[in-house]
C-alpha cells in the first residue's frame, strides 16, 4: 500500500507533517494498493488503466499503485520469435495473452515465457536441409560434367 493523499485540515501526500490542533479535526489518509508485476526472461508486459500505460521488462519488476476497484489490463509480448508466452502465475493461472484484473488489495502477478520449441525445431530442420542441399550441390560440381 502507498499513501496517496490526506484529506482534512492538511491536504497533501507527505508521509508526515506537523499540525497544530486547537479543535477537533477529521483527517483521512487514502492508500492505494499495489500490483506487483513480474516478468520472466523472454518477453515483456504492457499494462494500462484509465489513460495510464507502461511496460515491464524482464527481470525488472514494477509495482503499479491504483485506487481500489481499478481495472488493470495486462498483455504479454515475447521478445523474439524463439520465445512464447506460457501463462500467468500469482493472481491468476490464465494462459491468455491478455488479462484484466480488478484491484481490491495488494497483489502480484507474473508473466512466464519459455522457448518456442516448434519454431526452434523448424528453424533447425531448415538449416539441416539447406546444408545438405549445399553439400550435394558442391559435391556434384567437384565431379565435373559427365564424360561419355
Amino acid at each position: 500500500m502507498r499513501l496517496e493523499n490526506w484529506f482534512g485540515p492538511y491536504s497533501g501526500n507527505a508521509n508526515s507533517t506537523t499540525l497544530t490542533v486547537d479543535s477537533p479535526i477529521n483527517e483521512t489518509a487514502v492508500f492505494y494498493p499495489g500490483v506487483l508485476i513480474r516478468v520472466s526472461s523472454g518477453g515483456y508486459v504492457v499494462y494500462s488503466y484509465g489513460t495510464t500505460s507502461g511496460t515491464v521488462k524482464p527481470g525488472t519488476p514494477a509495482t503499479v499503485y491504483v485506487p481500489v476497484g481499478t481495472n488493470v489490463s495486462l498483455s504479454t509480448h515475447p521478445l523474439l520469435f524463439v520465445y512464447s508466452f506460457e501463462g500467468w502465475s500469482g493472481l491468476t493461472s490464465s494462459k491468455s495473452v491478455r488479462v484484466s484484473i480488478i484491484v481490491s488489495s495488494p497483489t502480484s502477478i507474473k508473466a512466464n515465457y519459455g522457448y518456442n520449441y516448434l519454431v526452434i525445431g523448424s528453424l533447425s530442420g531448415s538449416v539441416v536441409v539447406a546444408v545438405a542441399v549445399a553439400f550435394l550441390y558442391l559435391a556434384k560440381r567437384r565431379k565435373g560434367p559427365a564424360r561419355g
